[in-house]
């Protein structure tokens, strides 16, 4: 989910850089985007590649961070940028905002993965760059999915991306065009979750997602074209690491009293910190009702968030946390040396990392990453490993969480 804001139509009806009206008729004179760049030989350093999903009620929201990626980036850097973009009730529209084109492409269901994977494979092929970047901009709920496409949506179907259909769309992608995209950013809601990085670890290099909510205003998209115009060298790491800092110092001076938060996640290291779960999670798994009580306790003080979802509850906790407090709250020596190199392996894959401090009890849970960890029975979700089996497979994660549910 994302939080919205309902004074924020006033901010774009007044807005000096465009008007409201903006997605329903051309910027500018239509052209063909692809044929103006397979005519371009010149190789580009980055191009960022968004995939706007404001069929829903995030439509206005959309059209305020379409402004502010024009506003800010300076079409004379060595940057692409191409932003898909489908409102509610409107048709979806493909901007090529460096060189201040765009098309009309009729109604697409951004729900479906195959959209997805064809607007990567069209924009891979079509601008030629060193680096990619692809951010997925909508709600999200973690683990269940990203990008629910009201219009294709009715009573008895939900039109959205699963963690596994992204990772399919970005496979696929990456076989019809040799390209990988190097950074997967997400602006939307609960996406920073160990399971979704996971399941991308081999489609993309990192990963960037917030364990928290996202507000309506999305990520400060003006700051960040402005910096990728600036430094257009900058590589994946660096950029990173500039849009986290970007994202919590711009909430920190519009609205100090909000509290976000936003990590980068390097997922070649990923299959070390698989190997110590597997190994915590088996130990935890094998002595469950002995160490309930201290199970519960670390549970209860490392609780990020819960969301009613259409699944039901969904609870999620800061993996790092959890892990700290089991080791420094145990007297089992074998415990305490898995839930150490569980600790470090996190943090040496969350390489940036920042939130803002309006509460300080949640200062001390956030370390980067959630992991989806049901309080009871009641709470269980048994679709979990349906959307992201290869964590539930690879790390015993869900093998524990059954013991600890006491779910034979």
């Amino acid at each position: 989910m994302r939080k919205p804001y309902a004074f924020t139509l006033i901010f774009m009806i007044i807005s000096p850089a465009f008007s409201i009206g903006i997605l329903t008729t051309p910027l500018y004179a239509n052209s063909n985007i692809v044929e103006e760049q397979t005519n371009n030989n010149g190789v580009t350093k980055w191009t960022i590649m968004v995939y706007l999903d404001a069929d829903n009620n995030l439509d206005t929201y959309g059209v305020l961070n379409l402004q502010q990626i024009y506003a800010g980036l300076n079409p004379g850097a060595n940057v692409n940028v191409v932003v898909l973009l489908d409102r509610l009730n409107e048709e979806a529209w493909l901007y090529d905002i460096k060189n201040r084109t765009n098309e009309s492409l009729g109604e697409l269901d951004m729900g479906s993965w195959e959209t997805l994977r064809d607007f990567v494979v069209n924009v891979t092929r079509d601008f030629k760059s060193d680096y990619y970047m692809l951010i997925l901009w909508d709600h999200g709920l973690g683990w269940p999915g990203i990008c629910w496409d009201d219009t294709n949506s009715n009573s008895t179907y939900q039109s959205y991306i699963s963690p596994t259909n992204l990772t399919k769309a970005l496979t696929e992608a990456y076989e019809q065009t040799g390209k990988k995209v190097n950074i997967v950013g997400f602006d939307a809601c609960l996406m920073g979750m160990i399971e979704i990085c996971y399941e991308l670890k081999n489609v993309t290099d990192i990963v960037i997602g917030s364990e928290m909510l996202i507000p309506g205003y999305g990520w400060p998209y003006k700051e960040f074209m402005e910096y990728i115009s600036n430094n257009p060298q900058v590589d994946p790491k660096t950029l990173s690491e500039a849009i986290v800092t970007q994202y919590v110092e711009y909430y920190s001076r519009i609205k100090p009293n909000f509290l976000v938060q936003l990590s980068a996640i390097d997922t070649s290291k990923i299959d070390k910190m698989s190997l110590n779960l597997n190994e915590t999670s088996a130990y935890l798994a094998g002595n469950v009702e002995s160490m309930r009580g201290l199970i519960t306790g670390a549970r209860s003080a490392s609780q990020q968030k819960f969301i009613l979802g259409t699944m039901g509850v969904i609870f999620y906790v800061d993996l790092y946390k959890f892990a700290d407090l089991l080791q420094k709250r145990t007297d089992d020596p074998i415990l305490r040396d898995l839930a150490s190199n569980l600790t470090k392996s996190i943090d040496d894959m969350v390489f940036a990392e920042n939130h803002t401090r309006p509460q300080g009890n949640l200062d001390e849970k956030q370390f980067g990453l959630t992991v989806y960890f049901p309080a009871n029975r009641q709470t269980f979700i048994f679709k979990y490993p349906d959307y992201v089996p290869n964590f539930a497979v690879d790390t015993g994660w869900y093998n524990f969480l059954r013991a600890y549910c006491r779910i034979s």
